[in-house]
């Protein structure tokens, strides 16, 4: 249990949730689809439509051809795991969204759970600007080991919410001439920069088992091998070039590295784990960048980190932080995460016929922030030239927020048209929604939460063309005003109420 969940085998439920750890944690894996785009520098914009645009409609896979497309397909598809099921999960959309090249990807199924995936992707001049690990970590995975495995890196994550756990393993083959040769680090500035004309095959395994991954992994080196394919280990004279000693797969595992860590709010809360090797001091760089563009670059030092050591930081409101792990100044483990992002939301999502123009989610300020509560970074606005169904703005919120405690969703908006506002939770499929008058000149509002246990997703969306702005978003836990919850057309309700009220008094001369 300690090997493939990461669990204590001591305790049937090891995170305290009411799942047993086998249940939990022994279903399945994560998907090659995700492709481990929640980590390009700041959560763009593009990222978070993609990950909207999932909720409601399959992702599309393909097959795509590599630099060899006969030679590495066949390599790939010859591996096989006995009682799976192999199956096509190219997303479809990397390449328009990443600087990905060309995409391969196969999921290997255990019944409907996600057993073992296998994703290579094609770079030029450079290498993939995403990694499974950066991938699950900024989602919420927690590291639970990482070091040296049978000449590989594995690191192994394990995701609660999502219910998977991942052993992974990552490397990279840089094409030269005829055969390529292979590299694996932790950081990606640990890896040899390639020329610029070179193809990298950036090529990730990952599985809910170590076995499983561990098999995969095997196979392809064997085939590449059977096919000499690698060039010479580290330190042997290449027979093709005989004046060059080549290198061949270079490990590079952290000693101290950022088990979890969540951002929200102005809060940032990260556990640091010693994986192997003597205690030293460490020093937490934090680089961060707030909605209006300003960055924030600070230290956070300790003395030596033995057991887990969690870390509760106040960063005030970032879009996103990266934060780099320096032990006796050497730079061992870097973590990128976010609160979350806007971006536009239309029905052309799913096909239809609306057109937003003019979309930004810039801040010159933190605008319209009400004190207390949760509050979440940024302001986003759009332009909708034509609507069919609705047009707005969305905040995609990756981890998701746990509402407990909280009653009341706060904002500020400016809209000509009415406004309906909803919340969502996309990964039970529930949601609560409201709509509010128009507002010309602005004003703040206040909706209730409508017993949703969890948002992952607020939309803000009109039916009619024009403008729409949003800000100072936040969570309260205080009850909704009446001014602020009034739906669209309560105000002509209320000057009824209040014509018939006067009619009353008069009569009785009052």
């Amino acid at each position: 249990e300690q090997c493939y969940y990461g669990t204590d085998p001591e305790n049937p439920d090891t995170d305290g949730d009411g799942v047993d750890d086998g249940t939990q944690y022994g279903t399945g894996s994560s998907s090659g689809s995700v492709g481990g785009l929640e980590s390009n520098g700041r959560l763009a914009d593009q990222l978070a439509r993609r990950a909207i645009r999932h909720t409601r409609m399959t992702p599309q896979h393909h097959t795509a051809a590599l630099t060899d497309p006969v030679l590495l397909e066949e390599l790939i598809a010859a591996l096989e795991l006995e009682g799976r099921q192999r199956v096509v999960s190219t997303p479809a959309d990397l390449p328009s969204l990443t600087n990905a090249a060309n995409v391969l990807a196969y999921d290997f199924l255990d019944g409907d759970a996600v057993a073992a995936s296998v994703l290579v992707v094609e770079t030029e001049g450079e290498l993939y600007e995403h990694s499974k690990a950066l991938c699950d970590r900024a989602g919420g995975s927690t590291l639970l080991t990482v070091g040296p495995s049978n000449g590989f890196l594995r690191a192994a994550f394990r995701h609660g919410e999502e219910a998977t756990l991942d052993h992974a393993v990552e490397f990279k083959l840089y094409a030269e001439g005829d055969r390529f040769r292979r590299e694996a680090h932790w950081l990606s500035e640990q890896y040899a920069a390639p020329s610029e004309t070179q193809a990298v095959l950036n090529v990730q395994f990952w599985g809910r088992r170590s076995a499983d991954v561990a098999e995969l992994v095997q196979a392809f080196e064997a085939a590449l091998q059977e096919r000499d394919l690698l060039r010479n280990p580290p330190g042997v004279l290449d027979e093709s070039s005989p004046d060059a000693i080549t290198r061949g797969a270079i490990l590079s595992a952290p000693t101290v590295a950022i088990a979890s860590a969540t951002l929200l709010g102005r809060s940032l809360d990260l556990t640091v784990t010693r994986f192997h090797g003597a205690e030293r001091p460490i020093d937490l760089h934090i680089r961060g960048l707030r909605a209006n563009g300003e960055r924030l670059d600070t230290h956070h030092e300790l003395l030596a980190v033995a057991e887990p050591t969690p870390l509760h930081l106040d960063v005030g409101l970032l879009a996103e932080a990266t934060v780099d792990v320096y032990e006796d100044d050497t730079l061992v483990d870097r973590l990128w995460i976010s609160d979350g992002a806007w971006a536009p939301f239309d029905d052309s999502l799913w096909g239809g016929r609306s057109e937003v123009s003019g979309f930004d989610a810039r801040c010159l300020a933190e605008a319209h922030h009400r004190d207390g509560g949760l509050p979440l970074s940024g302001c986003a606005h759009i332009d909708a030239v034509q609507v069919d169904q609705f047009a707005g703005v969305a905040r995609h919120i990756p981890r998701g927020i746990d509402l407990d405690g909280f009653t009341t969703l706060s904002f500020w908006y400016r809209s000509d048209r009415r406004v309906r506002v909803c919340l969502e939770d996309t990964q039970e499929g529930s949601q609560h929604c409201r709509t509010l008058a128009a507002a010309p000149e602005g004003r703040d509002a206040d909706v209730g939460l409508g017993g949703l246990a969890q948002v992952r997703l607020l939309q803000f969306t009109q039916s009619k063309p024009g403008r729409l702005e949003v800000s100072g978003v936040r969570f309260h836990d205080v009850a909704p005003s009446s001014s602020g919850c009034s739906a669209a057309g309560s105000a002509p309700a209320l000057s009824l109420l209040w014509g018939v009220a006067m009619l009353w008094v008069r009569r009785r001369n009052f």
